[in-house]
């Protein structure tokens, strides 16, 4: 009886799933009328950045029926129409290998660099390979910042296991460690932490009908550009705080 009733209540307060999905194009219409020039498009798909204090910066976010080529196609096709394609090629892009996204990176930005997240490749791998050791070679693989290194482990990873050398070797290691990593992106990080992180900061949200799940994100995603703004307004270093601060705890570490 108290679940049916906390249930009426929630209805009432944010509207049935049937009830928000009949008003997704209103809502989207809505929005268009209150943002002109905005673009409203209805899994939810994400591109998430870094910001120059190394922080979380979300670039957009869509809702589509299912991961697949067609919508990973649709969503990166109206990414480079809102930031432009110049920009996109010159970007790099960090996925967990979600289905359909490498060939929609082909069919809209070929040729741009892209990685895969090792913390996602370790969780694989190690459902096949489990033990210390591997992990440690393989993480040594990735961090690797010279191809003679790179070579050195992943020759001590086939002493050690020939399967799970020719698994991990079948994996360009363009996609994941630093040794065979482009010039080109100023990025050397081997994990997806900030998806991770705005997943994170809207696990609530997705728990809710979609009209009121967008209308949160939206809402989030202002306030946090918001703050930020004025953060940035209001500081008047050269080097931004966390980079500041990592930057002298590893003076400190170097003087000890």
């Amino acid at each position: 009886m108290a679940t049916r009733t906390k249930q009426i209540a929630l209805d009432e307060i944010q509207g049935t799933f049937r009830e928000q999905y009949m008003r997704i194009y209103d809502y989207g219409h809505e929005l268009l009328r209150a943002n002109p020039g905005s673009s409203i498009r209805i899994q939810l798909l994400t591109a998430i950045g870094w910001d120059p204090n190394d922080q979380m910066l979300p670039i957009a976010y869509a809702v589509v029926e299912v991961e697949t080529n067609d919508s990973w196609t649709w969503f990166l096709n109206h990414l480079a129409s809102d930031i432009g394609a110049e920009k996109m090629e010159r970007s790099t892009f960090m996925s967990d290998q979600q289905k359909g996204l490498l060939p929609a990176y082909k069919d809209v930005i070929p040729g741009v660099d892209n990685r895969f997240c090792v913390r996602y490749l370790y969780s694989n791998f190690r459902k096949r390979f489990p033990g210390l050791q591997l992990k440690q070679l393989m993480w040594k693989c990735s961090k690797a910042t010279h191809w003679k290194d790179w070579e050195r482990y992943m020759a001590e990873l086939k002493a050690v296991n020939q399967e799970d050398f020719q698994y991990q070797n079948a994996i360009p290691p363009k996609y994941w460690s630093r040794s065979r990593f482009t010039y080109n992106s100023k990025v050397d990080t081997l994990v997806n932490n900030m998806s991770e992180s705005f997943n994170a900061a809207i696990v609530d949200a997705r728990e809710k009908p979609i009209v009121t799940m967008l209308e949160e994100i939206r809402v989030k995603l202002m306030t946090r550009w918001a703050e930020n703004k004025d953060l940035a307004q209001n500081y008047s270093g050269t080097i931004l705080p966390r980079i500041r601060i990592r930057l002298e705890r590893r003076s400190r570490s170097a003087r000890e």
